[in-house]
Protein backbone atom coordinates (compact mmCIF):
# COMPACT_ATOMS: atom_id res chain seq x y z
CA UNK A 1 0.00 0.00 0.00
CA UNK A 2 1.40 3.37 -1.03
CA UNK A 3 3.00 5.32 1.80
CA UNK A 4 3.29 2.31 4.07
CA UNK A 5 5.85 -0.42 4.67
CA UNK A 6 5.53 -3.62 6.72
CA UNK A 7 6.95 -3.84 10.21
CA UNK A 8 9.94 -6.14 10.10
CA UNK A 9 10.17 -7.40 13.70
CA UNK A 10 7.26 -8.40 15.96
CA UNK A 11 7.47 -8.94 19.71
CA UNK A 12 5.88 -12.11 21.07
CA UNK A 13 3.05 -10.08 22.64
CA UNK A 14 2.33 -8.27 19.38
CA UNK A 15 2.21 -11.60 17.54
CA UNK A 16 -0.29 -12.95 20.08
CA UNK A 17 -2.30 -9.73 19.97
CA UNK A 18 -2.58 -9.84 16.18
CA UNK A 19 -3.54 -13.51 16.35
CA UNK A 20 -6.30 -13.23 18.95
CA UNK A 21 -8.01 -9.92 18.14
CA UNK A 22 -9.64 -8.82 14.92
CA UNK A 23 -10.32 -5.27 13.74
CA UNK A 24 -12.46 -3.15 16.12
CA UNK A 25 -16.17 -3.20 15.36
CA UNK A 26 -17.55 -2.46 18.82
CA UNK A 27 -20.09 0.39 19.12
CA UNK A 28 -19.46 0.99 22.83
CA UNK A 29 -18.93 4.49 24.24
CA UNK A 30 -17.62 5.01 27.79
CA UNK A 31 -18.15 8.15 29.85
CA UNK A 32 -17.83 9.33 33.45
CA UNK A 33 -19.01 12.32 35.49
CA UNK A 34 -18.84 13.56 39.07
CA UNK A 35 -22.03 14.89 40.68
CA UNK A 36 -22.47 17.11 43.72
CA UNK A 37 -24.85 15.13 45.97
CA UNK A 38 -25.07 17.64 48.84
CA UNK A 39 -28.76 18.34 48.18
CA UNK A 40 -29.45 14.65 47.54
CA UNK A 41 -27.96 13.72 50.93
CA UNK A 42 -30.18 16.29 52.65
CA UNK A 43 -33.23 14.89 50.88
CA UNK A 44 -32.27 11.32 51.77
CA UNK A 45 -32.02 12.29 55.45
CA UNK A 46 -35.42 13.97 55.36
CA UNK A 47 -37.14 11.03 53.67
CA UNK A 48 -35.61 8.64 56.20
CA UNK A 49 -36.61 10.78 59.19
CA UNK A 50 -40.11 11.65 58.04
CA UNK A 51 -41.19 8.55 56.14
CA UNK A 52 -38.75 5.80 57.00
CA UNK A 53 -37.70 5.47 53.35
CA UNK A 54 -34.00 4.77 52.81
CA UNK A 55 -32.86 6.04 49.42
CA UNK A 56 -29.61 4.87 47.85
CA UNK A 57 -27.49 6.64 45.28
CA UNK A 58 -28.31 3.80 42.89
CA UNK A 59 -32.04 4.51 43.22
CA UNK A 60 -31.40 8.18 42.46
CA UNK A 61 -29.17 7.46 39.46
CA UNK A 62 -31.77 5.03 38.08
CA UNK A 63 -34.46 7.66 38.50
CA UNK A 64 -32.28 10.24 36.77
CA UNK A 65 -31.51 7.86 33.89
CA UNK A 66 -35.20 7.03 33.48
CA UNK A 67 -36.02 10.74 33.40
CA UNK A 68 -33.49 11.25 30.60
CA UNK A 69 -34.81 8.28 28.61
CA UNK A 70 -38.36 9.62 28.94
CA UNK A 71 -37.49 13.20 28.00
CA UNK A 72 -35.24 12.56 24.98
CA UNK A 73 -37.18 11.16 22.00
CA UNK A 74 -36.05 8.00 20.30
CA UNK A 75 -33.45 6.69 22.78
CA UNK A 76 -35.58 4.42 24.99
CA UNK A 77 -35.25 1.28 22.96
CA UNK A 78 -33.16 -1.72 21.97
CA UNK A 79 -31.26 -2.68 18.87
CA UNK A 80 -32.64 -5.85 17.30
CA UNK A 81 -30.93 -6.88 14.09
CA UNK A 82 -30.52 -3.68 12.09
CA UNK A 83 -33.51 -1.95 13.66
CA UNK A 84 -34.18 0.04 16.81
CA UNK A 85 -37.31 -1.03 18.65
CA UNK A 86 -38.63 1.62 21.04
CA UNK A 87 -40.00 0.61 24.42
CA UNK A 88 -43.38 1.77 25.67
CA UNK A 89 -42.22 2.09 29.28
CA UNK A 90 -39.00 3.24 30.94
CA UNK A 91 -37.88 0.38 33.18
CA UNK A 92 -34.67 0.15 35.18
CA UNK A 93 -32.81 -3.08 35.90
CA UNK A 94 -30.94 -2.80 39.19
CA UNK A 95 -28.08 -5.19 39.85
CA UNK A 96 -28.34 -6.87 43.28
CA UNK A 97 -25.40 -8.54 45.00
CA UNK A 98 -26.21 -11.72 46.92
CA UNK A 99 -24.26 -13.37 49.69
CA UNK A 100 -22.01 -10.42 50.35
CA UNK A 101 -20.99 -10.24 46.70
CA UNK A 102 -20.57 -13.97 46.08
CA UNK A 103 -23.27 -13.86 43.40
CA UNK A 104 -24.95 -11.22 41.28
CA UNK A 105 -28.47 -10.97 39.95
CA UNK A 106 -30.93 -8.17 39.38
CA UNK A 107 -34.48 -6.94 39.45
CA UNK A 108 -36.56 -4.64 37.27
CA UNK A 109 -38.50 -1.63 38.52
CA UNK A 110 -41.06 -0.76 35.86
CA UNK A 111 -42.12 2.74 34.73
CA UNK A 112 -39.49 4.45 36.86
CA UNK A 113 -40.02 7.77 35.07
CA UNK A 114 -43.57 7.90 36.46
CA UNK A 115 -42.65 6.99 40.04
CA UNK A 116 -41.44 9.26 42.81
CA UNK A 117 -37.95 8.75 44.17
CA UNK A 118 -39.48 7.32 47.36
CA UNK A 119 -41.50 4.81 45.36
CA UNK A 120 -38.45 3.71 43.38
CA UNK A 121 -36.36 3.32 46.53
CA UNK A 122 -39.08 1.41 48.38
CA UNK A 123 -39.71 -0.96 45.47
CA UNK A 124 -36.00 -1.59 44.99
CA UNK A 125 -35.43 -2.22 48.70
CA UNK A 126 -38.33 -4.67 48.90
CA UNK A 127 -37.20 -6.63 45.85
CA UNK A 128 -33.55 -6.71 46.90
CA UNK A 129 -34.50 -7.91 50.39
CA UNK A 130 -36.62 -10.69 48.88
CA UNK A 131 -33.75 -11.83 46.64
CA UNK A 132 -31.24 -11.89 49.50
CA UNK A 133 -33.70 -13.71 51.75
CA UNK A 134 -34.21 -16.47 49.17
CA UNK A 135 -37.81 -15.45 48.49
CA UNK A 136 -37.51 -14.34 44.87
CA UNK A 137 -38.95 -17.09 42.69
CA UNK A 138 -37.20 -16.06 39.50
CA UNK A 139 -33.72 -15.93 41.04
CA UNK A 140 -34.20 -19.11 43.05
CA UNK A 141 -35.94 -21.04 40.30
CA UNK A 142 -34.04 -19.92 37.20
CA UNK A 143 -30.64 -18.57 38.14
CA UNK A 144 -29.59 -20.18 41.39
CA UNK A 145 -31.07 -23.68 41.18
CA UNK A 146 -32.54 -23.74 37.68
CA UNK A 147 -31.10 -24.10 34.21
CA UNK A 148 -29.02 -20.92 34.40
CA UNK A 149 -27.28 -22.18 37.49
CA UNK A 150 -26.84 -25.84 36.47
CA UNK A 151 -26.39 -26.02 32.70
CA UNK A 152 -22.85 -26.58 31.37
CA UNK A 153 -21.31 -23.25 30.40
CA UNK A 154 -21.01 -24.22 26.75
CA UNK A 155 -24.70 -25.11 26.60
CA UNK A 156 -25.60 -22.03 28.65
CA UNK A 157 -24.10 -19.78 25.98
CA UNK A 158 -26.55 -21.21 23.46
CA UNK A 159 -29.46 -21.00 25.91
CA UNK A 160 -28.88 -17.30 26.48
CA UNK A 161 -28.71 -16.65 22.74
CA UNK A 162 -31.88 -18.67 22.20
CA UNK A 163 -33.70 -16.79 24.97
CA UNK A 164 -32.71 -13.47 23.38
CA UNK A 165 -33.72 -14.65 19.89
CA UNK A 166 -37.13 -15.91 20.98
CA UNK A 167 -37.98 -12.80 22.98
CA UNK A 168 -36.61 -10.02 20.80
CA UNK A 169 -36.56 -11.50 17.31
CA UNK A 170 -39.62 -13.75 17.47
CA UNK A 171 -41.60 -11.59 19.89
CA UNK A 172 -42.48 -14.33 22.36
CA UNK A 173 -43.70 -12.94 25.71
CA UNK A 174 -40.92 -13.03 28.28
CA UNK A 175 -43.29 -14.66 30.78
CA UNK A 176 -43.51 -17.71 28.49
CA UNK A 177 -39.77 -18.06 28.90
CA UNK A 178 -39.84 -17.92 32.69
CA UNK A 179 -39.45 -14.18 33.31
CA UNK A 180 -41.68 -12.32 35.74
CA UNK A 181 -41.75 -9.01 33.80
CA UNK A 182 -42.62 -8.15 30.22
CA UNK A 183 -39.03 -7.02 29.66
CA UNK A 184 -36.85 -8.70 32.30
CA UNK A 185 -33.84 -6.43 31.59
CA UNK A 186 -35.39 -2.98 31.30
CA UNK A 187 -34.32 0.13 29.42
CA UNK A 188 -31.03 0.50 31.27
CA UNK A 189 -29.02 -1.19 34.01
CA UNK A 190 -27.72 0.37 37.22
CA UNK A 191 -25.25 -1.19 39.62
CA UNK A 192 -23.65 0.27 42.74
CA UNK A 193 -19.97 -0.63 42.94
CA UNK A 194 -19.38 2.05 45.55
CA UNK A 195 -20.69 -0.37 48.17
CA UNK A 196 -17.51 -2.38 47.63
CA UNK A 197 -15.24 0.65 47.94
CA UNK A 198 -14.76 1.06 44.18
CA UNK A 199 -14.42 4.67 43.12
CA UNK A 200 -14.83 4.37 39.36
CA UNK A 201 -15.48 1.35 37.14
CA UNK A 202 -16.94 0.51 33.74
CA UNK A 203 -19.17 -2.44 32.92
CA UNK A 204 -19.48 -4.30 29.62
CA UNK A 205 -22.80 -4.35 27.81
CA UNK A 206 -24.61 -7.69 28.04
CA UNK A 207 -25.40 -8.49 24.39
CA UNK A 208 -28.17 -11.05 24.86
CA UNK A 209 -30.22 -8.61 27.02
CA UNK A 210 -30.11 -5.93 24.29
CA UNK A 211 -29.81 -3.24 27.02
CA UNK A 212 -27.93 -0.26 25.51
CA UNK A 213 -27.04 1.61 28.72
CA UNK A 214 -25.27 0.53 31.91
CA UNK A 215 -24.62 3.03 34.71
CA UNK A 216 -22.12 2.24 37.47
CA UNK A 217 -22.41 4.20 40.70
CA UNK A 218 -19.05 4.61 42.42
CA UNK A 219 -18.01 5.54 45.94
CA UNK A 220 -19.13 9.01 47.06
CA UNK A 221 -16.43 11.07 48.71
CA UNK A 222 -15.53 14.59 49.79
CA UNK A 223 -13.67 16.48 47.06
CA UNK A 224 -12.48 20.03 46.60
CA UNK A 225 -14.26 21.75 43.71
CA UNK A 226 -14.49 25.32 42.49
CA UNK A 227 -17.73 27.19 43.21
CA UNK A 228 -17.88 30.77 41.93
CA UNK A 229 -14.12 30.68 41.62
CA UNK A 230 -13.57 29.59 45.23
CA UNK A 231 -12.43 26.16 46.47
CA UNK A 232 -15.05 24.37 48.55
CA UNK A 233 -15.45 20.83 49.85
CA UNK A 234 -18.51 19.00 48.52
CA UNK A 235 -19.77 15.44 48.61
CA UNK A 236 -19.22 14.14 45.10
CA UNK A 237 -20.56 10.99 43.45
CA UNK A 238 -18.81 9.39 40.45
CA UNK A 239 -21.08 7.78 37.87
CA UNK A 240 -19.74 6.01 34.79
CA UNK A 241 -21.66 4.81 31.77
CA UNK A 242 -21.30 2.25 29.01
CA UNK A 243 -23.45 3.17 26.02
CA UNK A 244 -24.37 1.54 22.71
CA UNK A 245 -23.52 4.13 20.05
CA UNK A 246 -25.98 2.56 17.62
CA UNK A 247 -28.96 3.89 19.57
CA UNK A 248 -27.71 7.31 20.67
CA UNK A 249 -25.40 9.92 19.17
CA UNK A 250 -23.07 12.42 20.81
CA UNK A 251 -25.57 15.28 20.84
CA UNK A 252 -28.15 13.22 22.69
CA UNK A 253 -25.52 11.87 25.07
CA UNK A 254 -24.87 15.52 25.92
CA UNK A 255 -28.59 16.02 26.56
CA UNK A 256 -28.62 12.91 28.76
CA UNK A 257 -25.65 14.18 30.77
CA UNK A 258 -27.44 17.51 31.32
CA UNK A 259 -30.56 15.76 32.61
CA UNK A 260 -28.55 13.43 34.85
CA UNK A 261 -26.80 16.44 36.39
CA UNK A 262 -30.09 18.28 36.87
CA UNK A 263 -31.81 15.40 38.62
CA UNK A 264 -28.92 14.01 40.66
CA UNK A 265 -27.71 17.38 41.91
CA UNK A 266 -31.22 18.75 42.46
CA UNK A 267 -33.50 15.79 43.19
CA UNK A 268 -36.38 18.12 44.04
CA UNK A 269 -36.42 19.31 40.44
CA UNK A 270 -39.24 18.58 38.02
CA UNK A 271 -37.70 15.19 37.20
CA UNK A 272 -38.11 13.81 40.72
CA UNK A 273 -41.09 14.26 43.02
CA UNK A 274 -40.42 14.07 46.72
CA UNK A 275 -43.01 13.12 49.31
CA UNK A 276 -44.01 16.71 50.04
CA UNK A 277 -44.61 17.44 46.35
CA UNK A 278 -46.72 14.29 46.08
CA UNK A 279 -48.85 15.22 49.07
CA UNK A 280 -49.33 18.73 47.70
CA UNK A 281 -50.42 17.38 44.31
CA UNK A 282 -52.88 14.99 45.94
CA UNK A 283 -54.39 17.82 48.03
CA UNK A 284 -54.96 19.90 44.89
CA UNK A 285 -56.82 17.06 43.17
CA UNK A 286 -59.14 16.33 46.12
Amino acid sequence: MAGHKPLEHYSSFRRIALAQWSAPSDPIIHGQMWFDVSEADALFDRLLDEDGVKVSYAALVGKAAATALAEIPGINGKVVGRKILLKETVDVYYQVDVGGGSDLTGTVIESVDGKSLSEVASALSAKADAIRAGKDEQYEGSQKRGILGRAPIGLLAWILKLFSFLMYRMGLPAQWLGASERDPFGSCMVTNVGNFGVEIAYAPLVPWTRVPYIFLVGRAQDRVIAVDGEPVVRRMLPVSATIDHRIIDGARIGQMATILKRVIENPNSLGVMDVENQDHAEEETT
